[in-house]
């Protein structure tokens, strides 16, 4: 229980019941077995751009090719939980193989990169994002998101959060609980600077539930509600044929 307890201290606990929910998987190790998973999806989306045959090098390869036959496509990337880990990976190498003037549009949906992560790549290559929105649920909803009711009663970005990164508590980019600058949070370096870029327009987070007009709504309540919810669907479709800006 000295865990649970060091973690309402230090206020990076996610309520009584799941924080000790938590620290018994942690104590048992059988956290451990969902860490390995999401080290390997984590690990798939770096080894895409690691090889020029791989996948993800192989498409941005064959997208410079087209670039230099004078094309000039308006992309959007979007991605779904992980996908946004392997959009942050696909920044970064398309920053390295295309020519400047490339840019894309990034539509995230859930995202459960880290913090970290979306600031590095911001570090790395914030130019090539040409404008951004990220869908996600408000905290009340995430917290209400169960993901085995009666068991674990927090959604899977907060067991992510948890578990399944080096430290309990680490912030992951869909959730709103870190969208702050204040304290704890802003002991973490990558949440002022990605909270500072964010915040450059307020039609780049969209908290659902909300109706704020086309391409800005969403009726999400479930972590998997974003690639199936029809106001979501909308939102996306309007984005794809009118862009961002």
């Amino acid at each position: 229980m000295s865990h649970v307890v060091n973690r309402f201290s230090q206020k990076n606990d996610h309520g009584l019941y799941p924080t000790v929910v938590e620290e018994i998987l942690r104590a048992f190790y059988l956290s451990n077995i969902g860490k390995n998973v999401w080290d390997h999806i984590k690990q798939e989306a770096v080894d895409a751009f690691n090889q020029p045959d791989h996948g993800g090098a192989a498409f941005l390869q064959g997208l410079n090719a087209y670039y230099q036959d004078d094309h000039h496509p308006h992309i959007t990337l979007v991605g779904h939980s992980a996908g946004s880990i392997y959009i942050c990976e696909l920044l970064q190498y398309a920053d390295k193989v295309l020519p400047p003037d490339v840019t894309f549009d990034i539509v995230l949906l859930a995202p459960a990169c880290t913090y970290k992560l979306f600031a590095n790549t911001l570090q790395a290559c914030k130019d090539r994002i040409a404008s951004i929105r990220i869908f996600a649920m408000s905290d009340q909803l995430e917290q209400a998101d169960a993901i085995v009711p009666g068991v674990y009663t927090r959604s899977l970005l907060y067991l992510v959060s948890a578990l399944f990164e080096d430290a309990p508590d680490t912030p992951i980019l869909g959730m709103q609980r870190f969208f702050s600058t204040e304290a704890p949070f802003n002991k973490w370096p990558e949440i002022p600077l990605t909270f500072t870029y964010l915040s450059a327009s307020q039609n780049n987070n969209i908290w659902s539930l909300i109706d704020t007009g086309d391409g800005l709504s969403s009726h999400a309540k479930k972590h998997g509600d974003f690639y199936c919810d029809d106001v979501t669907l909308k939102s996306l479709g309007y984005i794809l044929t009118n862009g961002l800006g």
